[in-house]
């Protein structure tokens, strides 16, 4: 018998010697017998019954805080009469009612458990229990039970059916929850399967019964304020039916009904300004919410601490989640790649961040089954943003149509040469394959800006290296590329059709269109990266100097490298236009030199076939592209150009200013709490910040040797006024 089952036995002896009935204390204390239990126990090793989980650890850890013990009864608590859900409520206490369970909602939607904000509200776990037979024969100065079992028993349910509908898309873990969202329901039905139908029913009735028996009420008792009254309770119907409605059309599969949603948000917003105009009209119910409803609900982990939202922000909030999802929906008919970048760069960036929901609802939207916003699948958009970039030869993407994933469509016979046409046969295979591959980087670097800021910084370590792979590959794609256009350069000179010189053919820099492309994002991910850690805060006053040092050398590589990639575009479209243009002059010297041929011999048929010849270029149509049309081809590739310059300028100058006041002694690069970071020298720490481009093979590193001599800066002119009046000058502008 193993050293386990000893222990096992003592705990099991010992335990019923244990009697309650002769302590003092409720209970007894036990310390000494697991101690002696546990002497035979390893490291690591538990004694426990196969039913044991963690949810039984957890519970069996008391605290003795009413706010922390589930399941705890205190006196007051268990004497309280339960609040009567049936009891007739003014239409003052209805629009408190409803604002306040919004507050829950809106506060659950912020990252905090239903335990401590929607499931508060006694109405909202008990509307099923409000009776819909209740006898509505009243005096004249009763209030009528329809304002209870009428107008809030379907507005609850409305609600509750609409975080029902939010909760289902929370599930699928787009973001993370105890991160950004808690979705533990804690047993408690949010009407899931109560039918939409059945819903819009309810809220057409209590429609219909404001607009006459409760209209009528309100009138005859609230005077002055009997049309605020009116209005402010049929404006809460109104923006729980929009609310629900939207709900189901974002939600719906594949966004066929995203845009039918687009009108119902809109009537939301609308809505939601009115309500927080008319919020001041409520009148508050004693002990319609339950803030210690937590300790009756299943649950393994404390409640936190919580503040719940006041009716301002609230309301913001839902505004704002209003704003973001008709965003959303507008970007489904982007135009092109570049256009539905942008869009996520500004959702991403937005201040304050989108709400966990919106966030979740546009990485469903932006890929599922191979499907790009729901509209264009995921290769074309990869093949579309290639070309919007880097601008490749034409034929690369007209034979390279994607019809499904990993089937190319049918590669028409090229008028070339056999080996030619057998070379970019093999070419479109390659290529297809590279976009396959390119998807994953590609949609994975959108997703991350729907992320929570600290996530992001730390998936971009991840999509660095993607892009870093795919680089490879590209490497490989452009060498068979080089392979074909040096085949096809041969076949035109002997057919005289290309008469380039050999000089300017070796000055011509050669064309890395696919890895330039894939260059281009991974450093646009780099720049990226570094920057949200500077919005995070995660950097010392120190460490300054060398974060922007860093990001003046990734910037300046960018920026070459996409002045690099504009020179190849032009250097092309100009070789082009000559070669264009050497073709019409040919034609017409061509056309001049031709001889009128003699009329046919007599009996010689008039519609006789003539001799097959070589087609010449003079039957060619050549369209010459204005300067307007160069410059609209290259316009992707200038603007990327000029704010990756701005972005440059800008880390430069920081840089620099940075420098001076280090090498005036206003910042120390080895201060004292250097070793509260772990490490011992800031080398170490150089090394550690940028570990995640080590196995970068470009750009080239910046060494903490190069970084050093940088922020030497021999030629900078570092006296104290000289920055105090650049500073000056710069606050000033």
């Amino acid at each position: 018998m193993d050293s386990t089952d000893h222990a096992a036995n003592r705990i099991a002896s010992k335990t019923a010697k244990l009697t309650l009935g002769t302590s003092v204390y409720p209970f007894e204390d036990v310390t000494t017998l697991l101690d002696d239990a546990t002497k035979d126990l390893k490291v690591g090793q538990l004694v426990q019954v196969e039913s044991f989980s963690l949810f039984d650890a957890m519970c069996a850890i008391v605290i003795m805080d009413p706010k922390m013990d589930t399941g705890m009864i205190v006196d007051d608590y268990a004497t309280r009469p339960q609040y009567d859900v049936n009891q007739p409520i003014s239409p003052r206490n209805l629009i408190w009612v409803i604002d306040n369970i919004l507050v829950g909602q809106m506060t659950w939607l912020s990252g905090h458990a239903l335990s401590q904000t929607l499931f508060t509200s006694c109405y909202i776990l008990r509307a099923m229990e409000i009776k819909d037979d209740q006898d509505e024969t009243t005096t004249a100065s009763e209030i009528p039970i329809g304002f209870t079992n009428v107008v809030l028993k379907a507005c609850v349910i409305a609600i509750a059916k609409t975080c029902a509908l939010i909760w289902e898309e929370m599930r699928k873990g787009q973001v993370y929850e105890e991160e950004d969202f808690m979705t533990n329901k804690f047993g408690v039905s949010m009407f899931e399967n109560f039918p939409l139908s059945s819903m819009a029913a309810l809220l057409d009735q209590a429609e219909y019964w404001m607009d006459h028996a409760g209209a009528q009420w309100i009138e005859k008792h609230e005077g002055n304020d009997a049309s605020a009254v009116i209005s402010a309770v049929k404006d809460r119907i109104l923006h729980v039916r929009v609310s629900l409605l939207a709900m189901y059309q974002v939600l719906s599969p594949k966004c066929s009904q995203f845009q039918s949603a687009i009108p119902q948000l809109q009537v939301a917003r609308e809505c939601t300004k009115r309500l927080q105009e008319s919020n001041s009209l409520g009148v508050e119910i004693i002990d319609a919410f339950d803030h210690s409803i937590h300790r009756k609900l299943v649950t393994n982990t404390p409640p936190r601490a919580i503040a719940l939202l006041t009716l301002s922000e609230t309301f913001e909030q839902l505004d704002r989640m209003c704003e973001d999802l008709i965003s959303i929906g507008q970007a489904l008919e982007f135009t092109d790649p570049i256009t539905l970048m942008n869009f996520f760069i500004q959702f991403g960036v937005q201040k304050p961040s989108p709400g966990a929901f919106p966030r979740s609802v546009l990485q469903t939207v932006l890929f599922d089954d191979n499907i790009i916003m729901g509209s264009r699948q995921v290769n074309e958009v990869v093949i579309e943003i290639i070309r919007e970039t880097v601008h490749p030869l034409p034929w690369i993407f007209e034979e390279a149509v994607v019809d499904a994933p990993g089937q190319l469509a049918t590669i028409q016979e090229s008028p070339a040469a056999e080996g030619i046409t057998a070379a970019k046969r093999h070419f479109h295979i390659m290529f297809s394959d590279f976009v396959d591959k390119a998807t994953k980087p590609f949609v994975d670097t959108l997703q991350i800006m729907g992320q929570n800021v600290s996530r992001q910084r730390r998936n971009l370590r991840k999509i660095v290296q993607q892009w870093e792979s795919l680089q490879e590959q590209a490497e490989m794609l452009d060498e068979g590329l080089h392979m074909i256009l040096t085949q096809i350069h041969e076949l035109e000179m002997a057919e005289g059709v290309d008469e380039e010189s050999e000089e300017q053919q070796e000055e011509a820099p050669q064309p890395f269109y696919f890895v330039s492309w894939s260059y281009h994002m991974k450093l646009w991910v780099m720049e990226w990266m570094l920057l949200l850690g500077s919005e995070l805060e995660l950097y010392s006053s120190f460490e300054f100097s060398m974060i922007y040092g860093y990001c003046d050398i990734i910037m300046g590589a960018h920026a070459r490298h996409l002045h690099r990639v504009q020179s190849v575009i032009d250097g092309e479209m100009e070789r082009e236009r000559k070669k264009n243009q050497d073709k019409v002059n040919a034609a017409k010297k061509k056309k001049k030199k031709k001889k009128k041929k003699p009329s046919p011999a007599v009996g010689e048929s008039l519609s006789s076939t003539p001799t097959p010849t070589t087609p010449v270029i003079s039957e060619l149509t050549v369209i010459m592209p204005t300067v307007e049309q160069q410059q609209q081809v290259t316009q992707v590739v200038r603007i990327q150009q000029q704010l990756v310059t701005a972005r440059l300028n800008l880390a430069r100058g920081t840089f620099l200013a940075l420098a001076a006041l280090t090498k005036t002694g206003y910042l120390s690069t080895t201060p004292a709490h250097l070793a509260s970071h772990g490490l011992n020298d800031l080398e170490t720490l150089y090394k550690q910040r940028f570990k995640a481009f080590h196995h970068l093979s470009s750009p080239e590193l910046l060494s903490f040797p190069a970084y050093l001599e940088r922020l030497e800066c021999d030629r900078l002119d570092v006296s104290i006024h000289v920055i105090v009046e650049v500073t000056s000058t710069s606050t000033c502008l």
